[in-house]
């Protein structure tokens, strides 16, 4: 990871390959949250990896589904972290294939998960990019199914 000043001078860098804390197998998303904290969606390592502004290390996310891909986060304005992944395995039985949409809440635990269908049931899918708009709608890329879907979180009473 590299950070630039507003004005394009390189600043500071970190990180490398690997799967310890602070290394990468395919960073692939990037968002930061209004402290400045650092968000990263390492892929390969099925994990998403938070960072202050200067690099150092804070804590990570961990898909607890036994998949092969975190590729996309975003963060909402209240602070919930909310991602895609993807698991493309063949197997026997082909449901396993697709991905769902997850959230944590700020404490680091899991909030919600669910497919395309709004139940935890993986379906034929392959979420590639996810964004929130000020309504808290999400949306999701779906190379799969070539088009963009848009879920809406009921409210928890």
């Amino acid at each position: 990871m590299a950070k630039f000043s507003a004005e394009g001078k390189y600043l500071l860098s970190w990180g490398a390959f690997g799967d310890l804390e602070g290394q990468f197998n395919t960073p692939h998303a990037i968002d930061l949250d209004q402290d400045g904290n650092v968000y990263v969606a390492d892929r390969q390592n099925n994990r998403i990896q938070e960072f202050d502004g200067l690099g150092k290390y804070l804590r990570t996310f961990k898909n607890n589904q036994e998949v092969e891909q975190i590729p996309s986060l975003t963060l909402s304005d209240l602070g919930m972290l909310v991602a895609v992944d993807y698991d493309s395995r063949i197997e026997k039985d082909s449901t396993a294939n697709g991905s769902t949409i997850f959230g944590f809440d700020s404490s680091g635990d899991e909030h919600f998960r669910f497919g395309s269908d709004g139940s935890p049931v993986r379906k034929p899918s392959w979420y590639h990019d996810i964004t929130l708009d000020k309504s808290g709608n999400i949306y999701v890329g779906d190379i799969f199914g070539m088009k963009v879907l848009k879920f809406r979180l009921k409210p928890v009473l």
